[in-house]
Order: C-alpha cells, then sequence, then structure tokens
C-alpha cells in the first residue's frame, strides 16, 4: 500500500510519466501478474516484463493499449484501488462508466512522454553491450551490458569444466533473470553448462531470490525443478524483506574464479561485470557469501528411498492439510485409486511393497477422501494409447512413496482406476479432472497445496521427491498450476466425464 501510494504521488508530480512507469503502476495496482496479461492482450510475459522496466518501448499499437487499459481498469474494484487510479489520472471524481474509465486510462497510456528505452537509444555515451575490458591486472576482467553478462558467465563456466577437481559453486543473484531467459540460444547454453558441471561432480549451492515477480519466479523454478532432481544442489533463501533498491550477483568457484556484478533499477543494461582470478578476492567473495548464507533458511528438502521414514511423515501431514489441490501426474494417481487394485497391484508386488508402504497408501486416500467434503482436489491425467493399454504397459504411479520398483496396471486395473475417478466426479462436487491434449512433463509431478507446500516427485529411477513450503514459491507454483490447466491444450472441463465414459467403453470392447 505504502509502495502503490509512493508511486502514484511521484507520477502526480510529473517524475515517472513514461509508458513504462505507468504500466508498471497499474499491474502493481490491480496485483495483475505478466503472464495474466499477456494471456489477454496477447503479449508475451517477458515482453510486458520488459515493457515494466523500461528496456523495450512503449508499445504504439492504439488496439493493444486499449485492451491493456481496458483490462487493468476493469480489475480496479477496491475503494484504494479505484482512489490511487483516479489520483494516478488527475481527475475528479472518477467514473463509474467501466467504459469511460477505459478510455481514460487508455489515453493516459498513450501519453507521448519519452520512455527509458528511447532515452538510451538517444545517449551517445551509452557502452555497447558486450564491450569487454581487461585491465593490466590480468587477474579482472570487466564485461559490460547484458550481453557482456552472458559472456562473463560462459567464461565462468568455461574455467570451471576446465578444473579437473569438483567444487562446490557457490551463487547468488537478486538482479533481474531476463538477462538469462531473453535470448533463448544462451538460455539452452546455460541449462546445457549447469548440466555438464553437475555430471563432472560438481555442486551447487544457492540462494534464491524469492522477492521476484511471480513471472520471474516461476522462470526460475521451471529452469532449476530438473536440476534440483540431480540431488547436487543445494538451496536457500533469505526469509526476511529487502528493499531490492540495490541489486547483487555473485558466482563463485573458490580457488578458481568468481563473477561479481551490482545494479540499481534498471542500470544493469550498462552494468559492469566483473570476472576476478585473484584468489584473496575470490576467498572474500566466498566470506561474502557464507555471511549471507549463515542468515538464510533452507528452501527445498529433498527426500530419497533412504529417508522414507521421514518422508512418510511428512507425507501424512501434507496430505491431512485441507486445502485446495491441484496434482499434476505422468500416469493416475494413487489417490485416486481404488482399493480393490491398490491391494491387487500390492498382491502382485509381495514383499518388494511393504505393509507400511500399503499403510500409507491407504491412510493418504482416507485423507484424500475426507479432504473433497469441504476442498476443491483438481487432477490432471492423460489419456493412454489404446495399444499400450492392451499390452499392460501404463505405469502405475507409486514414485510418490519413494517405491523403487516399477509395475504397470493390467488393462483391467487400469479400466477400474478410470471408472472410480468417474464417479467421483458423480459423487463430488469439488472433484476436478482435467484431460490433457499433449500429455504432461513425462520427468516429474507436481502436487500442490494452497497456501501449504508443494511435492515435486521425480518419476524415473532412483525416485526422489523435493519438498517446498516457503509461502512465495508456493504461491507461485499455485498460480503456474492454476494458469497451465486453463490452457488451449487441455479439454474443456465441462467435457470431462463425457470423454472419461466414452474411452472407458472403448477400452472395455478393446482390452
Amino acid at each position: 500500500m505504502v509502495i502503490i501510494g509512493t508511486e502514484y504521488a511521484k507520477l502526480r508530480r510529473g517524475l515517472m510519466m513514461h509508458f513504462s512507469s505507468k504500466l508498471d503502476f497499474l499491474m502493481k495496482l490491480t496485483n495483475t501478474t505478466n503472464s495474466a496479461l499477456s494471456t489477454n492482450i496477447k503479449l508475451d510475459a517477458s515482453y510486458i516484463s520488459r515493457l515494466r522496466r523500461g528496456e523495450r518501448k512503449a508499445v504504439k499499437d492504439p488496439a493493444c493499449i486499449k485492451s491493456m487499459a481496458s483490462y487493468l481498469s476493469r480489475h480496479c474494484a477496491s475503494d484504494y484501488q479505484r482512489k490511487s487510479l483516479m489520483e494516478a489520472l488527475g481527475i475528479k471524481p472518477i467514473p463509474d462508466d467501466e467504459n469511460k474509465l477505459s478510455e481514460l486510462t487508455a489515453q493516459w497510456l498513450m501519453d507521448p512522454r519519452i520512455s527509458y528505452q528511447e532515452l538510451n537509444d538517444s545517449n551517445p555515451l551509452q557502452l555497447t553491450s558486450n564491450q569487454r575490458k581487461s585491465h593490466g591486472d590480468s587477474n579482472v576482467t570487466i564485461y559490460y551490458g547484458l550481453e557482456g553478462k552472458r559472456n562473463a558467465a560462459i567464461h565462468f563456466f568455461s574455467e570451471i569444466l576446465a578444473q579437473e577437481k569438483p567444487r562446490t559453486i557457490l551463487i547468488f543473484s537478486d538482479e533481474d533473470i531476463d538477462w538469462v531467459m531473453e535470448d533463448p540460444k544462451f538460455a539452452c547454453k546455460w541449462v546445457q553448462c549447469l548440466n555438464e558441471l553437475l555430471e563432472k561432480g560438481n555442486k551447487i549451492r544457492i540462494i534464491h531470490t524469492l522477492s521476484r515477480n511471480l513471472d520471474e519466479m516461476l522462470n526460475s523454478i521451471r529452469q532449476w525443478i530438473p536440476l534440483y532432481m540431480s540431488g547436487a544442489i543445494e538451496s536457500f533463501y533469505y526469509p526476511k524483506k529487502r528493499d531490492g533498491t540495490f541489486k547483487r550477483t555473485l558466482f563463485i568457484a573458490p580457488d578458481v574464479l568468481a563473477m561479481v556484478s551490482s545494479s540499481v533499477g534498471t542500470m544493469m543494461i550498462h552494468a559492469a561485470n566483473l570476472l576476478f582470478k585473484d584468489r584473496v578476492a575470490i576467498q572474500s567473495f566466498k566470506m561474502e557469501f557464507n555471511e549471507y548464507l549463515a542468515m538464510c533458511k533452507p528452501l527445498v528438502r529433498i527426500f530419497r528411498p533412504s529417508d522414507r521414514k521421514a518422508y512418510f511423515a511428512s507425507l501424512l501431514d501434507f496430505e491431512k492439510e485441507k486445502s485446495n489441490s491441484i496434482l499434476t501426474t505422468e500416469s493416475l494417481s494413487v489417490l485416486t485409486m481404488p482399493s480393490s487394485v491398490l491391494n491387487r497391484i500390492a498382491s502382485r508386488l509381495g514383499q518388494a511393497f511393504s505393509k507400511n508402504e500399503l499403510e500409507v497408501s491407504k491412510q493418504r486416500i482416507a485423507c484424500f477422501e475426507s479432504l473433497l467434503q469441504e476442498n476443491c482436489f483438481t487432477e490432471v491425467i492423460r489419456l493412454c494409447d489404446l495399444e499400450k493399454v492392451r499390452g499392460g504397459f501404463i505405469r502405475v504411479s507409486f514414485a510418490d512413496i519413494l517405491h523403487g520398483d516399477e509395475i504397470c496396471y493390467t488393462p483391467e486395473e487400469y479400466i477400474l482406476h478410470l471408472e472410480y475417478i468417474y464417479t467421483l466426479l458423480e459423487q463430488h462436487k469439488n472433484m476436478h479432472v482435467y484431460i490433457t491434449r499433449e500429455g504432461v512433463n513425462p520427468s516429474y509431478n507436481v502436487y500442490t497445496k494452497e497456501d501449504h507446500g508443494v511435492l515435486i516427485i521425480k518419476n524415473s529411477m532412483p525416485p526422489m521427491v523435493l519438498e517446498i513450503n516457503e509461502s512465495n514459491s508456493v504461491a507461485a507454483f499455485w498460480d503456474d498450476s492454476n494458469y497451465l490447466i486453463n490452457k488451449s491444450n487441455y479439454y474443456p472441463i465441462k467435457d470431462t466425464k463425457d470423454i472419461l465414459y466414452d474411452y472407458i467403453q472403448l477400452l472395455k470392447q478393446n482390452c
């Protein structure tokens, strides 16, 4: 509230009247994410992010501006939001007519003030983005701007990959991550380098920044999840608020190299990125990192088969939490498995499926059925190829109880499971199923409970589960899960029962 008030006061005084500030102000005022706006105005979320930071020229298309204004003004519903918008637009009283308010907001956005990017474009003193300078001291090399930061990062990774001895690499950055994501070729190279580092036995200790905007957090999450599945990453976060004015990046390979940069606001596009080879300097940055690390908390808890006892206790606590839930699975979920099928599969596994695992599965199902009385449960499933079902090649999703043996449904068991899901949809208004057209990520399942926690379950062997309870990260996963189930690659939820019924009949006729 204080931030919004301060920003619109500045706007009134004319200190922040360029397009980027206006758009950023409206999106913060209405709690609109880049993803939400992008789906309504047909602009990419990352492009909207750069517009807000002034790294792209103001939108010139009147139709696009009007769409922005219509969406954002429509989401000014509360008294304080409407008052803030009135102050920013300089009008009084604010009109009750939504169309008139949208029109005034569009006019305000199109007010032809110079943008930050246009100011930079006309600056004859601006450094080229990838300019590099080596000082007389060969232990320090400087790279400038975003392209320079990318080149410095590649140099950093190359130096580590050239080492024979693996290390624990220290990473922290609260600078905007567009320098990684906006160049697709570099983003691929970035992931490739991280994978190569881990394959060579290096480990990573990272302090994540959780005060980013939602879209940046989601991009970061998607980028790091596959790497977490290696088990070679320790992650932490700083639990207190920071004002975010001064931003810092530290990439440290002890005794080898350190990459360091600092920036304020949007100046990262011109900032100096320094590579240090001097061991005393590297040790100093390592101490800086460790001082900050001592103030942080673990972000991701990792469970392996050897941690089964501790995991079962945590899993049952997770299931007992009464909260709206979304589960995306490679196969069908144990939670929606009828007891008859669970007992049959457990019997076929014999001693490989312990009494404890069976009891935990039954307790989870009981918690799930209790949850449906008060809260919504949404499962994303895919309907498997007929030949795979007939051949008995559909895996049972036991990875979320860290069960190491693979087992597949018989055609009859698979049909019984689907029929029970259909029954749940008939009997419980809080049960929802989305059927995907394209399949889900086969590498891991994501199970999110709103305002409580997230489980990320690795499907391949050996099984592994990541647990996240930090509130900002949970909110990001929840928002992302809701965003994904409303995309076009899912059949409309109103058609789910009909599609499921027809598919079951097809299986019965052919299996």
